[in-house]
């Protein structure tokens, strides 16, 4: 069942990009794809895809295959982002997504552009596919 999707096998990366969009989209807060979409928008959920590390035979690639997703939540505060960040978690795991925490970090981000700080939380889940 590749990434957790009944019955369909991930066959490339924008699979893996999709389903996980479709796991956390309905969260009230923007969702994007790699860079923030909606211009200056606080709060924010971008998403990510770090390596896929694949188990190899001499002739082809076989199960499972280790992709890893880093969630950027930005917020108005640390708590806030970390709030973010746990609705995120709550999202891919109530998805058939079989995902595993491997870090989880916040910090202050400032751009020369920000006048407000900009609380950012990182999280890299590793998501176990049946195969690519």
């Amino acid at each position: 069942s590749g990434c957790g999707l009944e019955g369909d096998q991930m066959t490339d990366f924008h699979e893996v990009m999709e389903v996980v969009y479709t796991a956390i989209k309905t969260l009230p807060e923007p969702v994007s794809a790699d860079i923030r979409q909606r211009g200056d928008v606080i709060p924010a959920v971008i998403y990510t895809m770090d390596s896929a590390e694949f188990t190899r035979t001499a002739v082809a690639s076989v199960a499972p295959v280790h992709v890893r997703m880093r969630f950027d939540c930005l917020h108005d505060s640390r708590i806030e982002a970390e709030d973010l960040a746990t609705a995120v978690l709550a999202k891919l795991t109530t998805s058939n997504l079989i995902v595993a925490i491997e870090s989880n970090t916040t910090d202050l981000f400032r751009r020369g552009a920000d006048i407000e700080p900009v609380y950012l939380t990182s999280s890299v889940y590793v998501i176990t596919c049946e195969g690519l």
